[in-house]
């Protein structure tokens, strides 16, 4: 009779409490993620893609691929999902892949090369992200990622200069520091024609960092150099930047989009598996006089070589050993080894960019250091930049962006200044006789004093902004910006008794500080009318607030070169100055779009500004547009293969826009 072992009755109820416990376990982990891996590649050359971003709708998950055009997104969610892949030049494309629990899916992309992407993405003058082609209005883009690779530019006016239909760049100095004009269609008024500047959604401050004018004359000033608090952001930080020439754009941007609208993108990191991305940059040249100098001519007569002076000196001592009527000539900017010099430049950029599944950064530390042809003018710049987002769910995800910049600038005297160097030489005489040597030559003043006029600027500048977008449901999308932009500069005129500027000495502070801050929030609904027919409305508000505060004073006669300040001077005087405005504007916006080819958009704007006095209340700004991509026709596709035309797209716009006055301009 064979053996039998029994159980003991405890044993068994153990086994079956874990069996209990542990099945949901094993069931779930047999349920668990799977993952979508593949690649990218170019279709003519079959070529490997880098850097293209790939993303799963949804669900807020991706990857970006590797030098050889690989990648993988892991912990994705059993089940069917869209899969899409989009690079700079390329045609977007997409597909649909099923994943199976603890599976991996593969998803391969060819991409096809385009010279105009109406796939690309426009945030500037939309609710939301937008591809091109259903915008009706126009939007410039420049990729300024690529430029800062491939030249060396040291502010964003350098990145605009000739690069954009429409907007023109104004230099008014060559001197390092000193800002350039910018207008975008021409001018539209006889006193600001200043478009308005955004950073990543957030409105910044592009006045004068309040700089005294280099005149030559203390605290007194003429046209000619210029400073802009524009030049305080780093074109190694910046992605790209979008233009909008037109008052079409007017809905989102309202009482100060008549002169236009920059949006300024600065770089990110990429979300999904990726290795650390480091990069390292070191710039240097130098700048030099780059145009013809000023030939000064005498010529040396009979009556000439015989002048004398009370004392009985020669008048004209060039002359004196040369044939009568000989012409002799000067060109003291070239003769005067002291008066010009090849300006050093170096620039310096360290950036580091990464991201996970769910969240990316990017982190840049960069020096931009310029010194100008005279001795006394120099721009030296440091700046730190963070961008850092973070998507904890599907419907979530938000961004800080944080950004600062220190300056110290020294601006020369201007070129129409009276003890200027430039002008000094043009009205040199050769041949005649000067009080001190090293005047012989020149005008006015000489290499050696002239350069000692102090006209110096010390900026800070912080920009911090955060963007929250969420989408509780696939038809309902919400996007809100918080953000705000200070700076403060400190800006002197020092000069002893003695210097020319002003002999019996003067020490002039302006201490300006600007405040802006911007909520915007935006808002869209997406539905399906029809199977060929999409509606999308969107609505939101804009609140914007900008402060600005000065405290200047002044101190004239100093006492002694050694003793400066201002409390010392014999005649002290001062002022301060306040303004404020504030802005709040509501839109709606109504968009349909027929075959994902024809859009037409009407939008109407609501402003109300504290510059408008008690008696006006709100002022509207209606906009319509027209998108049509007529390349994608059927009825067309013969013709534009004929001619040999990829995209071809007939877009109109229409709309309205204004500009607030100046505190109390209105009553």
């Amino acid at each position: 009779m064979p053996n039998i072992v029994r159980i003991p009755r405890v044993l068994t109820q153990l086994v079956a409490l874990a069996t209990v416990i542990f099945s949901p376990l094993a069931a779930a982990h047999a349920q668990g993620p799977g993952s979508v891996r593949g690649r990218v590649i170019e279709n003519a050359t079959n070529r490997a893609i880098p850097s293209a971003s790939v993303t799963i709708a949804g669900i807020g998950l991706g990857a970006v691929t590797d030098a050889d055009g690989n990648f993988v997104i892991g912990n994705v969610p059993p089940g069917t999902h869209e899969v899409s892949a989009r690079r700079v030049g390329f045609i977007r494309r997409a597909q649909t892949v099923t994943v199976g629990a603890g599976a991996s899916a593969r998803a391969d992309f060819t991409m096809t090369p385009t010279a105009t992407q109406l796939e690309e993405v426009v945030v500037t003058g939309t609710p939301g992200g937008q591809e091109k082609r259903t915008i009706g209005n126009a939007v410039a883009q420049i990729d300024v990622a690529d430029i800062t690779n491939k030249s060396t530019v040291t502010n964003v006016s350098e990145v605009l200069q000739g690069r954009t239909p429409g907007v023109v760049v104004s230099t008014g100095s060559g001197a390092p520091g000193t800002s350039s004009e910018i207008t975008i269609r021409g001018y539209g008024s006889f006193t600001n024609n200043r478009p308005v500047v955004y950073i990543d959604g957030i409105r910044m401050d592009t006045d004068d960092l309040g700089s005294f004018n280099p005149s030559g004359a203390g605290t007194s000033g003429f046209s000619g150099q210029r400073t802009s608090a524009l030049d305080l952001i780093n074109p190694q930080d910046i992605e790209s930047m979008e233009v909008l020439r037109g008052p079409a754009a007017a809905t989102l941007y309202g009482a100060d989009a008549a002169a236009g609208v920059i949006q300024i993108i600065t770089k990110k990191g990429r979300r999904g598996q990726q290795a650390l991305s480091w990069s390292t940059k070191w710039e240097t040249g130098w700048s030099e006089w780059g145009t013809e100098t000023l030939t000064n001519y005498t010529t040396c007569t009979a009556a000439r070589k015989a002048v004398r002076d009370a004392a009985g000196n020669v008048t004209w001592p060039g002359c004196q050993d040369v044939a009568d009527n000989t012409v002799i000539t000067d060109d003291p900017l070239r003769r005067d080894t002291s008066a010009l010099r090849d300006g050093n430049i170096n620039n310096l950029s360290l950036s580091l960019r990464g991201g996970g599944d769910k969240y990316s950064f990017y982190l840049s530390g960069d020096g931009i250091f310029t010194e100008g042809v005279l001795l006394n003018n120099f721009d030296r710049r440091r700046s730190l930049r963070t961008n850092f987002s973070f998507n904890p769910n599907a419907k979530t995800d938000f961004s800080i962006n944080v950004g600062y910049t220190a300056q110290n600038l020294q601006l020369p005297l201007g070129d129409e200044a009276f003890n200027g160097l430039l002008l000094s030489a043009a009205r040199g005489i050769p041949g005649l006789a000067r009080s001190r040597p090293s005047l012989v030559g020149w005008g006015s003043i000489e290499p050696g004093i002239a350069h000692r006029y102090n006209n110096s600027t010390k900026s800070d500048r912080l920009i911090l902004g955060t963007t929250v977008n969420y989408t509780p449901f696939g038809w309902l999308k919400n996007r809100l910006t918080v953000g705000m932009d200070w700076r403060a500069s400190t800006a002197q005129i020092l000069s002893l008794p003695g210097d020319p500027d002003v002999p019996a000495g003067l020490n002039a502070l302006r201490a300006p500080k600007a405040y802006n801050y911007t909520v915007d929030y935006a808002g869209s609904l997406l539905t399906t009318l029809r199977k060929d027919l999409e509606s999308t409305t969107s609505f939101g508000t804009q609140i914007t607030s900008r402060r600005y505060e000065t405290i200047s004073a002044t101190g004239s006669q100093l006492p002694t070169r050694e003793i400066t300040i201002i409390g010392a001077a014999l005649s002290v005087s001062g002022s301060n100055s306040f303004s404020e405005f504030n802005s709040v504007g509501v839109f709606a916006q109504q968009q349909f779009g027929w075959r994902n080819r024809i859009f037409v958009t009407g939008a109407l704007r609501a402003d109300d500004h504290s510059s408008f006095g008690k008696d006006f209340d709100i002022i509207l700004y209606p906009k319509a547009s027209l998108s049509w991509v007529l390349s994608e026709e059927p009825a067309l596709a013969g013709v534009f293969s004929t001619i040999r035309a990829d995209n071809f797209r007939l877009r109109s716009a229409w709309g309205r826009a204004g500009r607030a006055p100046p505190p109390f301009v209105s009553t």
